[in-house]
């Protein structure tokens, strides 16, 4: 064959030596076109079945079609087939058994290399109370000689939902994931869960989800500092909070909010929703830049201190609020504590360098990014898991936002 395409090359240049040229160039072209084709159709073939597996047509045990029925089905060859599935048993996401045929792999026990990768999928990485989350996940892993790769989703439901279809793909032995919202990305994580990727969510759960929760006891929070705002005296207790419809705010908001009334109607006080001031929660992806933090909550709070009966106290659902709320007193000729209490909840570094330091809730950060790795490396070993939920109670710190004398305060507790 190659005598007569060298011939028709020869009589085409009229020159042995360019015929000799000619008819290699050619072939090598020709073999080049060939295997492009052939790494086109490779590349195809493993990213068809890897879109399979991860939207559950295969579930993990699954028993997949012949190569035969594979190369009909997907019409190629039977050789791209071997390449394809060689390819997948090296990822591991399948299980050749000689004599049975290939089965969907496990995948929670991926190659030694990153099993020692653990993903944490968070937004606001600067944040104090995420960089002591980030704190207490790095001593757990660095006691198993494991690694962490951050993953930021940026307030983003759809970056939050790309990652989460990634993390198969990255190789990574789990992830801890710090979600958006309560529920909009439920369906990317049962998928990760059918999948049996070891998967644990923090600070707040997803709705009608079964993937184990690792969380500050928000509720709880919220009621002792309402309830030492009582203790103080004050009697119309306001709370500024995010506004969303249901489904939008996670279950930290909603819990903190819950147990701001509990405490309220455990003392008797009505509670009166002219009290209740909500903020964009939109506004939380620009709250590193200094002067959004400054205005912040102002608006809401510069409503009740302007309004005929003023609240005495407000609780603050987050610490991030405090500078926006004290510039608000300020601007009314409202003295911090003598005419309005404030307290908050994280316990920021800047609450206690603030013009008169802040009550508020310590966050116990570092325990809950130590106790999601804990729990995650059970997963990964296929321990049984006893609780779905940890709930862990973080420390009232009383300053003089509320308490002019704290050591007598303590004293009188």
């Amino acid at each position: 064959m190659y005598d007569l395409f060298d011939q028709i090359v020869c009589s085409l240049t009229h020159s042995p030596r360019r015929c000799h040229l000619a008819s290699r160039t050619i072939l090598d072209s020709e073999n080049e076109k060939a295997a492009t084709q052939g790494k086109l159709k490779h590349d195809m073939l493993v990213d068809t079945l890897k879109t399979q597996i991860r939207s559950g047509r295969y579930k993990v045990g699954d028993k997949l079609p012949s190569e035969h029925e594979l190369a009909r089905d997907l019409d190629v060859s039977r050789h791209t087939i071997l390449r394809g599935l060689s390819t997948l048993a090296a990822e591991g996401w399948i299980d050749r058994q000689q004599g049975r045929g290939t089965f969907v792999a496990k995948r929670s026990n991926p190659t030694h290399i990153g099993n020692q990768v653990i993903a944490f999928i968070c937004s606001d990485k600067g944040d104090s109370v995420i960089s002591r989350v980030i704190r207490g996940i790095s001593q757990a892993l660095r006691s198993r000689r494991q690694e962490m790769l951050l993953l930021d989703s940026d307030h983003s439901i759809e970056r939050e939902r790309e990652l989460l279809e990634s993390l198969v793909d990255r190789g990574v032995g789990g992830a801890i994931l710090w979600p958006v919202t309560s529920g909009e990305n439920r369906q990317a994580v049962e998928q990760l869960q059918s999948q049996d990727f070891p998967l644990v969510i923090i600070d707040h759960g997803m709705e009608g989800s079964t993937v184990p929760l690792v969380c500050v006891d928000h509720e709880l929070g919220a009621y002792e500092v309402t309830r030492h705002l009582v203790r103080c005296g004050y009697k119309r207790i306001a709370h500024i909070t995010f506004a969303g419809l249901p489904g939008e705010l996670s279950e930290a908001v909603l819990e903190r909010e819950a147990g701001y009334r509990r405490a309220l109607d455990e003392a008797g006080l009505p509670f009166d929703d002219e009290l209740i001031q909500r903020v964009d929660r939109n506004l939380m992806r620009l709250s590193h830049e200094p002067m959004v933090r400054e205005m912040l909550a102002y608006e809401q709070a510069h409503r009740l201190m302007a309004s005929d009966n003023r609240p005495d106290a407000i609780f603050l659902l987050n610490d991030i609020f405090a500078p926006s709320v004290y510039r608000a007193a300020l601007n009314q000729g409202m003295q911090i504590r003598k005419d309005v209490a404030i307290a908050g909840f994280n316990n920021d570094p800047e609450a206690c360098m603030l013009p008169v330091p802040m009550t508020t809730y310590d966050l116990p950060a570092e325990q809950v990014g130590f106790q999601s790795i804990e729990l995650l490396n059970k997963l990964v070993a296929n321990q049984p898991i006893t609780d779905q939920t940890t709930r862990i109670a973080g420390q009232l710190m009383v300053r003089n936002s509320t308490v002019e004398n704290i050591a007598a305060y303590c004293q009188g507790i």
